[in-house]
């Protein structure tokens, strides 16, 4: 085990680096213990659990790997830094104890803890990489391989939380990859305090998981999802728009959620609007497409103000099933109604014949 004291500070400055390994146990930092460089990485490794106190990379980028958990020890910023590449066996971060950064970008890989952070800015998913030198205990150095991907990824069930001040963006990866993936039935959740949640990366979510977008700026834009479950999308004001792809016709199901939150004294004026695109391919090899039928559904409901419970706008067009040969695409936009909250609710289903 590496155990560093609340007085043990390690700090360099320049380009230089730190590299912390625990081959066979748990790096713990103390309540009030500082790690700091001014140009270089940082990377902690522990072959159980990290417990952070303050990692301060400066413009650089922090690297944590540890077989087990990675958590902070307290409510202050565990992580400051350029980027944040981060890997663990089990998660990072919980849902009442998220590690909490203050970093520009971040990918990470995890697995049935999933991956809960709180960022004090405007955070990007997108490409991180870590390189540092590290010193054995004969006395030799080494220069550590750069580890760097680009996406957030939740094995064995665990869910992907991000909640910002700022705003919150998904780059896309680029090679038809997943800016988010997550599997076994585990939730993303991306939510913005003050500014806005744009997702132009793909979102990939396997067995009922849901993926849930708040933002509290001036709209939510998910541009391409690959979904096989719910999304949720809510702005408390300007637009919201989405785009769906399905990628088989495996994925059935899927379903989009918009609840809009109308801010205060916004009450009695249209806010914005909501636009919708799903498209779909079939490509299984030896599957008829003229033997499946896509069956559109849409409703939208009061949940405030006179109108509560109602449904404003029931079975736009209810169950109008349709055969596909190569594919298909599905465009709506609608202007949201005043005066009320409202859940809105549109799904696609693809039956077998």
């Amino acid at each position: 085990n590496v155990t560093q004291a609340a007085a043990g500070s390690i700090v360099t400055t320049g380009t230089g680096t730190i590299d912390v390994e625990a081959t066979a146990g748990a790096i713990t930092m103390a309540d009030g213990a500082v790690t700091s460089t001014e140009l270089g990485d940082i990377r902690y490794v522990a072959a159980t659990d990290i417990t952070l106190a303050s990692l301060d990379a400066g413009s650089g980028n922090v690297g944590l790997q540890a077989g087990n958990s990675i958590g902070g020890t307290g409510s202050t910023t565990s992580v400051t830094a350029n980027g944040l590449n981060v890997r663990a066996g089990n998660g990072v971060g919980t849902a009442t104890a998220p590690l909490r950064t203050s970093v520009n970008v971040v990918s990470a890989s995890v697995g049935s803890g999933g991956l809960t952070l709180s960022d004090s800015g405007s955070i990007s998913i997108g490409s991180v990489g870590v390189s540092t030198r590290a010193v054995s205990s004969s006395g030799g150095g080494s220069l550590q391989a750069p580890d760097t991907f680009s996406a957030v990824t939740a094995s064995g069930g665990g869910s992907v939380v991000l909640h910002a001040v700022g705003s919150i963006t998904v780059t896309d990866t680029g090679g038809g990859g997943s800016g988010i993936s997550v599997a076994g039935g585990g939730n993303v959740d991306l939510a913005s305090s003050t500014g806005n949640v744009v997702a132009r990366g793909k979102i990939s979510l396997g067995g009922s998981g849901v993926y849930h977008v708040l933002s509290n700026g001036s709209g939510a834009s998910v541009d391409t999802v690959v979904l096989n479950r719910v999304l949720r999308v809510a702005s408390s004001s300007g637009a919201v728009s989405s785009s769906l792809q399905r990628e088989s016709t495996s994925m059935m199901g899927g379903r989009m959620v918009a609840d809009h939150i109308v801010p205060a004294g916004q009450q009695n004026k249209a806010v914005g609007q909501q636009q919708h695109e799903e498209s779909g391919q079939q490509h299984e090899a030896g599957v008829n497409a003229e033997s499946f039928l896509l069956s559109r559904h849409f409703s939208l409901e009061s949940k405030e103000g006179g109108n509560a419970g109602m449904v404003v706008a029931p079975t736009l067009f209810e169950e109008q099933g349709f055969s596909f040969m190569n594919g298909y695409t599905n465009e709506f936009s609608m202007v949201l109604p005043v005066n009320d909250n409202y859940s809105f609710e549109y799904w696609t289903e693809i039956v077998e014949l």
